[in-house]
């Protein structure tokens, strides 16, 4: 019943249908915009704050099946979505970045990070160094996608906080939607840390 309405709103072109991880995903075209009464939206919309960004909608989609991931995993405990922390905790005590997830396991407090693509080495820099301040996040495991951006992001580590204990982890994004508990996450001295086993 819900398929045959939304494919009637996008043959009426209300409604764009597009595809994500061969999953259905629908997009409001300017028609439905123009039906709707608020006129608050439809300026919001006129100014294009509705237009979609791939790389975003890219990156929330994936946030969202790691959110559902780790929610229905055992091991996982107090978990908040970036909107959460947000709303809890303000953006005061995360100066430079929230993260994308906060959760904690039996003995640690982590952070999480969905990296699609890489920022500049200063913007990593200022990132990491909040991490390392912050006594409240025991470990920051960031998820991406290539093995280019994994040694990037492990080298700035390892450049900037040289012999220090290491703070951030990183593990292949595809890896942990498929086995998150085993998914390996690599520190810049080779240390490995599973979810399993913290």
């Amino acid at each position: 019943m819900l398929s045959r309405r939304l494919g009637e709103l996008c043959h009426e072109k209300y409604l764009e249908k597009m595809s994500f991880n061969q999953k259905a995903v629908y997009g409001l075209l300017e028609k439905a915009v123009e039906r709707l009464l608020d006129s608050d939206l439809k300026k919001t919309h006129q100014t294009g704050l509705f237009r979609v960004d791939p790389k975003k909608l890219h990156h929330d989609l994936l946030l969202t099946e790691i959110y559902l991931k780790l929610k229905n995993l055992g091991e996982v405990e107090n978990l908040k979505t970036h909107n959460d922390i947000i709303f809890e905790e303000g953006n005061e005590f995360y100066k430079i970045k929230i993260p994308d997830s906060l959760f904690q396991t039996k003995n640690k407090k982590m952070a999480l990070e969905l990296e699609i693509t890489a920022k500049a080495m200063n913007r990593y820099k200022h990132i990491f160094t909040q991490y390392y301040s912050n006594q409240k996040i025991d470990a920051v495991l960031y998820l991406v996608e290539s093995a280019f951006l994994k040694e990037k992001l492990l080298e700035i580590e390892k450049t900037v906080f040289g012999f220090a204990q290491r703070k951030i982890f990183v593990g292949n994004i595809h890896d942990f939607l498929k086995d998150s508990l085993q998914t390996p996450f690599f520190s810049s001295k080779n240390k490995i840390l599973l979810l399993s086993k913290i």
